[in-house]
């Protein structure tokens, strides 16, 4: 597989659609963290942070079409090197939704170069493609947060982004949200979850895994380990769910109980406790609470629990 990061530069035409013009507007936040839980969608504006955007059919069959034409123009196949051309066609796949153009635009700095438009920061682009259930973006989007590069540094957010990644199976997202887990960073800490998500990632090639999940044997009984491999296991077989996802209902249990809003463990499962916790934290916020898990609220309890969860 080429190298997508390296290919060279070279300039041309490109034509902004409406919707890439819409999505031109927010680029011009300084800082994109803030922009979720409410995430950017396709047409410029916000929803909540699991709900994923994808083409509407009649789009999809020209978005991949694009994308693919764009990748013989990347990689020279059958076709001389045009970086020009080729961002051309990947930019209006993206600009159509196509959530693998969108994760190219975010990860590969030459192909960006070559949009003859504003620059757009990578996680915008990564953000595009991990509303849509793109894992390598979401683990990309992780990394982001987790190191501050190019948004600001956010790590309850990170661990959001890496439990995605890490229900799609990607072993270096599970490795992380397993570190963030055992450490109380970005997120409760749980010995027990950590441990099965190195597991996970440790079985799938990961090396720095198992010697992390050594080092939590002590802290857990047989039983409890035999039982967390199991749990963790069942959540990667039954992939995601709808909105609210398993991982942002863990955000959110978590900054509750770091706010000492509420004492239940994060288990990822939206609760009744878990419901009014959110209800009663939206009346204190001066929020009207008709969804607990509407944007505004998600938005506002991220930006509370932020320092709190950063510990570890």
């Amino acid at each position: 597989m080429p190298n997508h990061a390296t290919a060279p530069v070279r300039m041309g035409a490109f034509r902004l659609s409406a919707v890439a013009a819409a999505l031109l507007s927010l680029a011009a936040c300084s800082d994109i963290s803030r922009l979720t839980g409410m995430e950017l969608r396709p047409d410029g504006g916000q929803q909540a942070a699991s709900q994923r955007p994808a083409p509407a059919a009649p789009a999809r069959s020209r978005a991949e079409t694009l994308y693919r034409d764009g990748l013989r123009h990347m990689e020279g196949s059958g076709v001389p090197v045009d970086m020009a051309r080729a961002a051309e066609l990947i930019g209006q796949s993206a600009d159509l939704g196509h959530a693998e153009s969108q994760y190219l635009l975010g990860t590969n700095a030459a192909l960006r170069g070559a949009l003859t438009r504003p620059p757009e920061a990578p996680a915008l682009w990564l953000t595009r493609a991990a509303l849509q259930g793109h894992a390598r973006a979401q683990q990309r989007l992780g990394d982001a947060y987790a190191s501050g590069a190019g948004v600001g540094r956010d790590l309850p957010w990170a661990a959001l982004w890496y439990n995605r990644a890490a229900e799609r199976g990607v072993p270096e997202a599970q490795l992380a949200f397993g570190r963030m887990l055992a450490r109380g960073q970005g997120t409760a800490r749980d010995p027990a979850e950590a441990y099965g998500w190195l597991g996970l990632a440790a079985a799938a090639g990961q090396a720095e895994a198992a010697a992390e999940r050594s080092g939590l044997e002590g802290a857990l009984d047989p039983a409890a380990r035999r039982a967390a491999d199991a749990r963790v296991r069942a959540q990667r077989r039954a992939g995601s769910v709808g909105h609210p996802d398993r991982p942002l209902i863990r955000f959110a249990q978590s900054a509750l109980r770091a706010l000492q809003l509420g004492n239940e463990a994060p288990s990822g499962r939206a609760t009744a406790a878990t419901r009014q916790a959110l209800a009663g934290f939206a009346r204190a916020e001066s929020l009207v609470p008709r969804d607990p898990w509407a944007p505004a609220i998600i938005a506002r309890l991220r930006d509370r629990s932020r320092a709190a969860l950063s510990g570890g």
